[in-house]
């Protein structure tokens, strides 16, 4: 596992690629953020994307966009295969029903 300070990230097993997704929610302004990292095997990032959405998305809608997001990038930069990780435990429920 690498150790980034506090937060541990876990290491997919060797060849296959981990995408990291996550959201931010601005409320008030009406936009969300999306944020996706794609790494290897030994933490090495090998590609990012963020992007900016105007709307009004409930936690769960926000992060089952960026998970899709996350499948979309991980096949347009052509990784295969790869895990995801994301704190939306609800969502990834949803998905493995």
């Amino acid at each position: 596992m690498v150790n980034r300070g506090n937060v541990v990230w876990p290491h997919p097993l060797p060849s296959v690629f981990k995408v990291n997704c996550d959201v931010a929610i601005y409320a008030k302004g009406g936009r969300v953020g999306f944020g996706l990292v794609i790494r290897d095997t030994t933490g090495f990032e090998l590609a990012a994307s963020s992007q900016v959405m105007e709307g009004y998305f409930n936690a769960q809608a926000a992060e089952a966009i960026a998970i899709h997001r996350g499948v979309q990038f991980s096949k347009d930069c052509d990784f295969s295969p790869c895990v995801f990780e994301s704190d939306a435990e609800v969502v990834f429920r949803w998905i493995n029903v």
